[in-house]
């Protein structure tokens, strides 16, 4: 993934979030769209 620093976050290969902890709302937006394409 080519990650710099810690934590992080990939989803499907994708380095979404990185050298930070994201909020719960955050996860949410980023997550949200990724899982219904999924269901």
């Amino acid at each position: 993934f080519g990650l710099i620093s810690t934590p992080a976050l990939a989803v499907d290969g994708l380095v979404v979030v990185s050298g930070r902890v994201p909020s719960v709302a955050e996860l949410r937006e980023l997550l949200l769209p990724i899982s219904s394409s999924v269901a």
